[in-house]
């Protein structure tokens, strides 16, 4: 009688332990599941641009991006959030240092008043615009001077211009180097009329993005 006594609960422990197992096992079927379904992963693209001044110059940069992307169950509610993104000039223009921000960057250019290189940029996501202080219009501004890379407030010149970085990296994996041409041709031919604002902000750099979904 007391064996029997005494050999139970290691019994019980065993059939424990195996049930325990078993549900951690189960969970972490079920949490793959739900990310899959979901899209939920991280990404990296890398590749060489061509970039239009807007003054009749072009320059060719390098570009590396990491970013988390998510869907809803449905698949109808796509989001994308950089978590590392970096601008390298090449050539003649190497020995600049690199822009590095977890943004999506938009547009570079020179201003030739102040001699710094300019880059705007947001984010797709509602958490990072929050988090970044919520600026409206929904950009943040980077300049280059001696001091290196330094957020500014949003500049005036920086208004009404096209995006000239190439953006729309989310489904395209094996990017190469993109001409000019080739970014034209990679851009959606929808009509910038028939976009609505917060698209448009993705277009171009506006003072006014109303309503902003976020």
């Amino acid at each position: 009688m007391i064996e029997r006594c005494s050999v139970r609960p290691f019994l019980l422990l065993e059939m424990y332990m195996k049930n325990l197992k078993s549900a951690h096992f189960l969970f972490a079927i079920v949490c793959s599941v739900i990310l899959h379904a979901c899209g939920s992963g991280y990404a990296q693209r890398q590749w060489t641009e061509d970039v239009d001044l807007g003054d009749g110059r072009s320059i060719k940069v390098a570009r590396k991006v990491q970013f988390q992307e998510s869907n809803s169950w449905s698949g109808d509610s796509y989001n994308a959030e950089e978590t590392a993104s970096t601008i390298e000039f090449v050539g003649q223009l190497s020995s600049l240092p690199k822009w590095n921000e977890s943004l999506l960057a938009l547009l570079l250019y020179h201003d030739d008043e102040t001699k710094e290189w300019v880059v705007v940029a947001k984010s797709r996501s509602c958490a990072v615009w929050e988090g970044r202080g919520r600026p409206k219009p929904p950009y943040w501004e980077f300049r280059l001077n001696q001091q290196g890379w330094r957020e500014v407030p949003l500049s005036s010149k920086s208004f009404d211009r096209d995006a000239n970085l190439f953006h729309r990296y989310y489904t395209d994996r094996d990017l190469g180097h993109l001409t000019l041409e080739k970014k034209i041709s990679l851009v959606p031919r929808r009509p910038y009329s028939s976009m609505s604002s917060t698209e448009k902000s993705y277009e171009r750099i506006l003072a006014i993005v109303e309503p902003y979904n976020c």
